[in-house]
């Protein structure tokens, strides 16, 4: 197939080609393409070019009507339905989701396709219902002539197409750089835009998550990350969710959030980090006998078996200010070198690091 024979063979499987002539008598398409409408005896140019324009019309009407359909079923069906269908089998949510757009398509074409049956009837008459097979051998050189005259359109859709894609895939991008260069008020306005028009992302609830934490927004934070771990389908973002309510709840409350974390995590790894960020808590509020025991709980678990789930020199160094402050001096120097020895060029510091950014 040569390329113009190619181009053709796309011209009479698309909605630019409205009709055909069939052994001389005229064959409109429907907006159903495989349905045509016969009318005996080669149509005029004005009546083609009515009829071309009806179709065209009806067309658009049509795809703008799917699109707004297509529109409120996302935004009333789908988004606020989106945990509940994917908690259900994966293929059971693929049909659902595929099945109701697909028969919502069908009913409009139906319509459509009826009015468009009304028009013809009412403006050029009574026809014969047949299937409608063009090929590239009965082309009409004439409407050929026009389609290929007119690739704008499908370019100006092609485009719009594209920076829809662009918009839903680049923007979770650009928030991640403006995270990353610490512009967290960008972040914060930025993906609220994107939220109200895709508020699934749990990457951008993330993002948003920790740009607020970053500038003392602690309870939109914790709102965030509860949105990231529900889109997510997981607890990814717990941590996040502990480091931020450690900025707003009391002392008693922050200490049986750590407790309840430590008690139910199976994994020993994280429960030892758990131990070491309580730890940092209680030092942070001047419990410092409560927070040695820990550190010293640490250091014993890891001396003994080199678990590897917490900084360990972190927990060296602050166990050696807590040391000085309690009046061990020997102790405190001991610590703080044995710190250093293990990360000579660290910036200790005693800070929760339970937040990171995404």
């Amino acid at each position: 197939m040569d390329i113009n024979s190619f181009r053709k063979f796309i011209f009479v499987n698309s909605q630019s080609c409205t009709y055909c002539i069939d052994n001389n008598d005229t064959v409109f398409a429907g907006i159903l393409r495989n349905i045509g409408y016969k009318y005996f005896g080669r149509q005029g140019d004005d009546v083609i070019g009515k009829v071309e324009n009806k179709y065209r019309g009806f067309l658009t009407a049509l795809n703008f009507t799917f699109a707004l359909e297509l529109i409120l079923y996302i935004y009333l069906f789908v988004f606020p339905l989106y945990t509940s269908i994917f908690a259900l089998p994966f293929f059971v949510a693929i049909l659902i989701l595929a099945v109701i757009p697909m028969v919502a398509l069908y009913l409009t074409y139906l319509v459509f396709n009826s009015k468009y049956e009304t028009f013809l009837l009412k403006n050029i008459g009574k026809y014969q219902v047949v299937k409608f097979r063009p090929n590239i051998y009965n082309v009409e050189p004439e409407a050929y002539k026009r389609y290929l005259k007119t690739p704008r359109k499908s370019i100006y859709g092609a485009l719009l197409l594209m920076l829809i894609f662009a918009f839903y895939a680049f923007i979770p991008l650009y928030i991640d750089y403006l995270n990353a260069n610490e512009k967290y008020n960008s972040v914060e306005k930025v993906s609220k835009i994107y939220l109200k028009l895709i508020p699934i992302n749990s990457d951008v609830y993330a993002q948003k998550g920790y740009a607020n934490y970053k500038i003392g927004n602690y309870k939109e934070a914790i709102y965030d990350y509860k949105m990231a771990n529900k889109y997510s389908f997981s607890d990814t973002f717990d941590f996040e969710i502990l480091g931020s309510n450690a900025m707003i709840l009391s002392r008693d409350e922050m200490i049986a959030e750590f407790d309840k974390y430590i008690d139910l995590e199976k994994d020993d790894n994280i429960k030892y980090f758990l131990k070491s960020q309580k730890a940092v808590y209680l030092q942070q509020n001047y419990e410092y006998k409560a927070a040695l025991k820990l550190y010293d709980e640490l250091i014993n678990v890891y001396e003994k078996n080199k678990q590897d789930g917490f900084r360990v020199d972190s927990v060296y160094y602050n166990r050696g200010v807590i040391r000085y402050a309690l009046g061990d001096n020997n102790g405190a120097v001991i610590d703080q070198r044995k710190a250093r020895t293990m990360c000579d060029n660290c910036s200790f510091e005693c800070e929760l690091t339970l937040v990171k950014r995404p």
